[in-house]
């Protein structure tokens, strides 16, 4: 027994699975297939393709024109992401996709600090050498070494002891009061 709320399911016609087959390997535009197929949308002539054809689409990915402008820019002077982004006039993520993309032609060759707070930004090169090691923040490395302070050589009289605010400072009367010996 049917559902009545269900819509309808509009059947793909021979002639259309022809068009689906004659154009889908190929790079044409979707717009212009929508135009072909107007009794369909574009997650249902993307499914038919793909599921039911078994048709696959060519990946826009394997044309680089962008990566081929990066490369050229790259080949110059070494970028960080922001600049590579900025002088191609797409965003800091599609600029970091492209460079994954093609991580192995490109290579960390150095870290650049901000002039405001922040992390280190990567600078970008077309070298074949190993990535530069990330440097550490300030605070973190002040964090590290207070943690590895030894306390015992304070203590022997080898390093001078951390001067600064001191911890949690606990002060008890040592009297004893009578309401606390009755208890």
């Amino acid at each position: 027994m049917s559902n009545p709320r269900r819509k309808p399911h509009n059947t793909f016609t021979n002639h259309e699975v022809a068009l689906i087959r004659e154009h889908w390997p190929t790079r044409m535009p979707m717009t212009d297939l929508l135009a072909l197929l107007p009794r369909h949308t574009e997650n249902s002539i993307t499914g038919y393709a793909n599921k039911k054809l078994g048709l696959k689409r060519p990946s826009v990915r394997t044309i680089r024109p962008a990566w081929e402008r990066v490369r050229a820019m790259l080949e110059q002077e070494p970028m960080t992401q922001v600049e590579i982004a900025s002088a191609m006039g797409f965003s800091r993520t599609r600029a970091c996709e492209i460079l994954k993309l093609n991580r192995e032609s490109v290579h960390i060759v150095a870290w650049r600090w901000p002039e405001a707070f922040g992390r280190a930004e990567a600078l970008w090169a077309l070298v074949s050498a190993p990535d530069a090691p990330e440097p550490m923040g300030a605070k973190r490395l002040r964090r590290g070494a207070l943690r590895r302070a030894n306390p015992f050589l304070a203590a022997a009289g080898l390093v001078q002891a951390p001067a600064g605010r001191p911890g949690r400072v606990y002060k008890q009367s040592m009297s004893v009061n009578d309401e606390e010996q009755a208890a």
